[in-house]
């Protein structure tokens, strides 16, 4: 893996929540897949734990895993502007939603070795921009990074440095220059175990502006060579791009 692509996003109203998240798994990542450099994609939604001072704008993420972002992005370029090849729905909040890239920057385990879903394998993201006279990679060294993994609710901790911006995303801050991505076995023990790492580093709040939240698998990961393998997700594709061909309502259950 070379990059990771996360697009935070919300439905046009909490009504079409389910018909968003429909839409998201059965046709829109798998599009996804198929564009050059895909790795695998998976899908989570907003914990309800949370912690100090969460951001919270966005009720929905989805984590692309990619080993060639610029094939990736400019085959995105070119299907987005397409709509057959990849067709939008309705029920998504296109007016709002951030799209940024990510390129590995101090890391201490494959982000694969635990992204594989099992049980409660939540994420916590935090965005880093620098505030202080340290980078994220003087305060986050390897040494840090290991130390997470006895921590209480965490399997692991990367960091991650920008590797730009979907120019269509609405509200991109580039001051974010950095992204924590903790991979969790419970999002509850995370939440305190963050917290409690912020107060036993008080100088973090000096050094850095930071936004952290965190989210719950929605949508086992998926590989992209296992894409419309089966004949039950090449149905539920079809029949997904035939809907929104035709513009036609989902309804609560899809």
């Amino acid at each position: 893996m070379n990059a990771i692509t996360l697009c935070m996003s919300n439905p046009v109203s909490e009504f079409r929540a389910d018909e968003m998240n429909n839409w998201y798994t059965s046709e829109h990542v798998l599009t996804c897949m198929q564009m050059e450099g895909s790795i695998a994609v998976q899908r989570f939604k907003r914990s309800k734990f949370q912690p100090r001072n969460a951001y919270l704008d966005y009720s929905v993420i989805t984590v692309y895993e990619l080993f060639d972002l610029d094939a990736w992005t400019s085959t995105c370029n070119v299907w987005g502007l397409d709509s057959h090849k990849m067709p939008m729905s309705t029920s998504f909040d296109i007016e709002k939603f951030i799209e940024d890239y990510w390129a590995p920057d101090v890391m201490v385990d494959d982000f694969a070795d635990f992204a594989d879903y099992d049980g409660d394998k939540s994420v916590l993201i935090v965005k880093l921009g620098v505030t202080g006279d340290k980078t994220p990679e003087e305060f986050f060294t390897k040494d840090v990074l290991k130390v997470f993994r006895k921590i209480e609710g965490f399997k692991t901790l990367h960091l991650l440095k920008t590797a730009g911006y979907n120019m269509s995303s609405m509200d991109a801050d580039a001051s974010y220059t950095h992204m924590l991505v903790g991979q969790l076995n419970s999002s509850y023990f995370a939440k305190v175990s963050w917290d409690s790492f912020v107060d036993e580093h008080p100088d973090m709040n000096e050094l850095f502006k930071m936004r952290a939240v965190i989210y719950d698998p929605i949508m086992a990961r998926k590989k992209a060579s296992e894409i419309l393998s089966d004949p039950v997700s090449q149905a539920l594709y079809t029949i997904t791009r035939q809907l929104l061909k035709n513009q036609l309502d989902w309804g609560d259950e899809g």
